[in-house]
């Protein structure tokens, strides 16, 4: 699971909360205990809102699979 690890600016937080909107809070351990390993990434973009960048969040994606993908893929082989 890909988790946006950057803090929006307290402007653009502002403004959301006078729209009684908030950011979506997550609970680590509650993830971890579903056997979801989180990962972070500065996966956001900002101008009068905020919103998933796409290629931040595709590059994340392409690092994690870097990283792990192939490991995973010699696991699956030898099951």
């Amino acid at each position: 699971m890909v988790l946006n690890g950057r803090r929006p600016t307290e402007t653009l937080l502002q403004s959301y909360a006078e729209e009684n909107q908030f950011p979506v809070q997550f609970d680590i351990n509650a993830t971890r205990e579903l056997g979801v390993t989180p990962f972070f990434g500065d996966i956001i973009s900002e101008g009068d809102y905020v919103r998933h960048d796409s290629a931040a969040l595709a590059e994340t994606i392409f690092r994690l699979y870097d990283r792990y993908g192939r490991t995973l893929e010699r696991m699956r082989k030898e099951q």
